[in-house]
């Protein structure tokens, strides 16, 4: 594993020059808003200086792992998420999707635990993304969307725990042909270890949502409407969440975690795949998947 430093920031004039002065390439966009983005792994020379530097100037620097070929197939136990754009979910107004995809009956309209997907994904049409294998949609990034090739392959090889849904085209309801939602089945025992974790508790003392509004306030919940129930944040520092081994324990190949991860109204149960699924996806070279290893305890 490698960990890798995003720098990125906007109207850093003197930053930028310094940069310039000491010959560091880095890219801009964001037309007028004109932002710079700089990577660098740990083990780069020009790191310490840049760290020191972004610092000086509050430059923001966000910090993940990279992991290489070894470091996921030897791994017991992913966490896993499609990183191509299946488009927004449909009814895409007043967030009407959620009311027309998932069962709300146990979910707070505060901080979205508890929300239960038990009606097929509707888009406005085909994803667009012609190469990859796996997307996911805006808003609901624990809904996984994969190739018929995917799924096929699969089956072929007996993969556990997993149903497919087919996402419906709006208006019409015409299945969509291109992708097939993979839906885990069963949810895994409560095993993350919390104290590595940032939490966040759905209350009126909570500084994260107590000042928000309802997502929907048509929905009828009222301004003390909270549900005391925890989402956890995964740390950007270091994105190695750590499980205990008991949990797997008799897992299928694919499961949802136990506890929902997110901030202010988002909320949603992570995908965890074994070691088998991973070992499957790297060996036919599939694009758009993210695997990031857990570590048992």
């Amino acid at each position: 594993m490698r960990l890798r430093h995003h720098i990125r920031d906007r109207n850093k004039p003197h930053f930028i020059a310094v940069l310039t002065k000491l010959g560091i390439t880095y890219k801009v966009s964001g037309g007028s808003s004109q932002y710079f983005d700089l990577f660098v792994f740990d083990d780069d020379a020009r790191w310490p200086i840049l760290r020191d530097l972004a610092k000086e100037h509050f430059v923001r620097v966000y910090h993940s792992p990279v992991y290489i070929r070894e470091d996921i197939t030897s791994a017991q136990w992913l966490l896993t998420h499609a990183t191509a754009d299946a488009g927004y979910p449909q009814p895409e107004k007043d967030f009407a999707y959620r009311s027309a995809t998932f069962d709300l009956t146990n979910c707070c309209p505060r901080c979205s635990i508890g929300k239960i997907q038990d009606r097929p994904l509707r888009l406005t049409g085909e994803p667009k993304n012609k190469t990859a294998h796996f997307f996911s949609p805006q808003w609901e990034h624990q809904i996984i969307l994969v190739r018929p090739e995917v799924q096929k392959v699969f089956q072929e090889e007996g993969v556990t725990g997993v149903r497919y849904l087919t996402p419906l085209k709006r208006r019409t309801d015409i299945p969509l042909t291109s992708v097939i939602q993979i839906l885990p089945t069963t949810t895994l025992q409560p095993g993350l270890v919390v104290a590595a974790q940032k939490s966040v508790t759905c209350s009126p003392h909570d500084e994260e949502i107590s000042g928000m509004k309802t997502l929907n306030e048509r929905e009828g919940a009222r301004a003390d409407d909270f549900c005391g129930r925890v989402k956890f944040h995964v740390p950007y520092l270091s994105r190695l969440v750590h499980y205990s081994r008991k949990s797997f324990k008799d897992a299928s190949d694919i499961v949802f975690s136990a506890e929902w991860f997110g901030s202010g109204w988002s909320a949603s149960q992570h995908t965890i795949v074994s070691n088998k699924i991973a070992k499957i996806v790297l060996d036919r070279k599939w694009k758009g998947l993210e695997l990031d290893p857990i570590q048992l305890v």
